[in-house]
């Protein structure tokens, strides 16, 4: 069985990853560190050739429905601060930090409809290659902090 990665995966640290992942795609996940040596050989190219000179900061295998998946975190400056291919070194989507005055208004307005007493601390956008994109965002409310994940339109698609 293959499992296609919905329109939207959230890339930042594993858990949060994982967490939106099953949301979206209902299915069981397993993860763990992986050095980077161990990552098949087609990602570690898929990721040399994307990014020469990356400086990788971690790397984690993600099952997801039995399904590797590839997570490689980077400083954000050589590269994106998370990648994700699947196990045939094809990249599937990709994580940016985004200052939250970047955010679009309508991911902005939902934020807020969220938390209305919460503020945005940081935001992040994960775009995949075929140009779909979403927006996870860091509220602040209470002393409390909570992620959650939007379209570009402003429709939830849940946190924690």
């Amino acid at each position: 069985m293959h499992l296609r990665l919905p329109a939207a995966v959230l890339l930042r640290p594993a858990s949060i990853a994982v967490a939106t992942v099953l949301l979206l795609a209902g299915c069981a996940s397993d993860d763990r560190p992986a050095a980077y040596e161990q990552i098949p050989l087609v990602v570690r190219e898929g990721f040399r050739a994307r990014y020469p000179g990356a400086d990788i900061q971690t790397t984690t295998e993600e099952r997801l429905a039995g399904v590797p998946y590839y997570l490689i975190s980077a400083d954000g400056t050589t590269a994106p601060v998370t990648a994700i291919f699947s196990a045939d070194g094809k990249l599937a989507a990709m994580t940016l930090p985004l200052p939250p005055v970047r955010l679009p208004p309508a991911v902005k307005e939902a934020a807020t409809r969220t938390s209305p007493n919460g503020e945005i601390r940081a935001a992040r956008i994960t775009q995949r290659p075929t140009g779909t994109a979403f927006y996870s965002v860091e509220i602040v409310e209470g002393g409390r902090t909570r992620t959650a994940s939007f379209e570009s339109s402003g429709s939830s698609m849940g946190g924690r």
